[in-house]
């Protein structure tokens, strides 16, 4: 253990103006202070302040340019927060993340076998520690797959393919205009660019860079609202994507499941719902296979899989003239599933009346279903703006949970967490001291229970964080930003998110 520093407190604040100048966009001056505070007075180098100082000082180092200077600072960095916090600690896989980031920028010419090695060891390491769905370790799949994508591209160009004959550079920036138009609503635009830069491809060696122009046309199409006519142009274009690509490339995936999402389903027809389930079913069976765990592609085909096997059970209910409340467990979990689709669409109202619904079909059936779609219930009052609703539901839910099933569950944390998140919504107010109470009680039971780097600790801790500098700056003391490495963010996560908690907006 380290003993309280004299002046810790100063310290701390240096950081956090360090962070204030950099955030500002003054690089300079907050690699300026952060050397100096690093190479002030401490009671040990290695000193876990310290070495988040440093952890700091190479971020500003790297968004200043001065990527030789990041890489050299993070070298040295990683095995010194490894012996401190541990190999798996969230502080040493994010080093190693940013040595990974700045070593091997796109931007390099060669190195692809060094990098793919390097991203794939660091995402084997955040995939264990952090899990599949956190930001790191999704972050370090997307950068594993891209560096084994130039590789592939190195390999086949040192095998006599093809040379490159359409500059790489000009094309990104081409695309980029497109897409820009595409996101002022300009989509005859965007698609006229991208027919003018396939043009540029008639006649050139570089066929596969014009097949992804092709595929980009197809997707504006789609997105203008002329999805027949994107789906013909995409079940043209899927054998040639397969015949260069392979099947299971993500330009393929990513064709197949625009083609899945464009094709029309008649609601009435039962057989044309289920040609939809085993379309979505086929399509998620082969994402799955290729891609990452959390890949946000495969959640996506998940929540459509979902959505269409409770849309065919309805239909076979309502044919059959069958009770909902006979129906086989599965389908009750898919109705739940659809009404969470509803509630991510924003149709808060709507995803909580299939949710009672449900509870009054659940009734002498499934009781744990039953409290979960309470939770679930709850969580849509406060999302659709009744916040003080919200808080009475979990308040008196939350005793019931923890005897059902028991503390350390899933299921009550998450109640938790969004009990919490409601609680202390600015639309509540409240004491800051309070605050701090609670979430230091959650926290700890989160550490205790969760892997280290959970997301849902993670949003707890920034949280505490808040509430802290908050209580704080009512006591007087100079107020400090949440989190000196980074801006406060929004959790991603919802009730119904892989971390099970509400979004902390503060």
């Amino acid at each position: 253990m380290y003993a309280p520093l004299v002046g810790i407190e100063e310290k701390q604040d240096q950081r956090a103006a360090a962070y204030r100048l950099g955030a500002s966009g003054d690089t300079a001056g907050a690699v300026e202070t952060l050397r100096r505070l690093v190479a002030g007075d401490w009671e040990a180098a290695d000193h876990p302040l310290r070495l988040q100082c440093r952890q700091d000082l190479a971020q500003w180092l790297g968004a200043g340019g001065d990527r030789a200077g990041a890489v050299e600072e993070l070298v040295g960095l990683a095995p010194e927060l490894a012996r401190v916090f541990g190999p798996g600690h969230a502080l040493t896989l994010r080093a190693r993340h940013d040595l990974a980031q700045q070593r091997w920028s796109p931007e390099e010419e060669t190195g692809a076998r060094e990098a793919v090695d390097e991203w794939e060891r660091l995402l084997g390491d955040e995939r264990a520690a952090l899990g599949p769905d956190d930001q790191l370790t999704q972050h370090a799949a997307q950068m594993a797959a891209y560096w084994r994508t130039r590789l592939a591209q190195e390999q086949r160009a040192e095998s006599g393919g093809p040379a490159r004959r359409v500059d790489a550079d000009v094309l990104a920036t081409r695309r980029a205009a497109a897409y820009e138009l595409a996101d002022s609503g300009d989509f005859t635009g965007a698609i006229a660019a991208m027919e003018r830069l396939l043009a540029d491809f008639e006649g050139s060696p570089d066929y596969p860079l014009g097949l992804h122009v092709r595929s980009d046309i197809v997707e504006l199409r789609g997105q203008s609202g002329d999805q027949e006519g994107a789906l013909a142009e995409t079940e043209a274009l899927l054998p040639e994507l397969e015949r260069e690509f392979g099947a299971d490339s993500p330009f393929v995936l990513r064709a197949r499941h625009s083609s899945a999402v464009w094709r029309r389903r008649s609601l009435e027809d039962e057989a044309d719902l289920a040609a939809a389930v085993d379309e979505w079913e086929r399509l998620l069976a082969d994402e799955r296979r290729v891609y990452v765990p959390g890949d946000a592609q495969t959640k996506h085909s998940e929540e459509m899989l979902a959505h269409w096997r409770a849309r065919l059970a309805q239909r076979q209910e309502a044919e059959s003239g069958g009770s909902a409340a006979r129906a086989p467990g599965d389908v009750m979990v898919r109705r739940r599933e659809a009404a969470i689709q509803l509630a991510g669409a924003g149709d808060f109202a709507g995803a909580a009346a299939a949710a009672e619904r449900l509870i009054r079909d659940l009734a002498g059936s499934d009781y744990t279903l039953m409290l979960q779609c309470r939770v679930d219930i709850a969580q849509y009052r406060g999302e659709g703006g009744d916040v003080a609703g919200a808080v009475a539901s979990l308040r008196d839910l939350l005793p019931e949970l923890e005897r059902v099933f028991g503390p350390d569950n899933i299921v009550v944390l998450a109640a938790r967490h969004s009990f919490l998140h409601w609680k202390w919504s600015p639309a509540m107010g409240g004491e800051a001291r309070e605050a701090v109470a609670d979430f230091e009680r959650f926290v700890a039971d989160l550490r205790r229970v969760l892997v280290p780097g959970d997301s849902m600790t993670s949003h707890a801790e920034r949280a505490l964080t808040y509430w802290r500098a908050r209580l704080r700056e009512e006591s007087g003391a100079a107020a400090r930003p949440v989190e000196p490495g980074g801006t406060p963010e929004v959790g991603e996560g919802s009730a119904h998110g892989s971390d099970g908690g509400g979004q902390f907006n503060f």
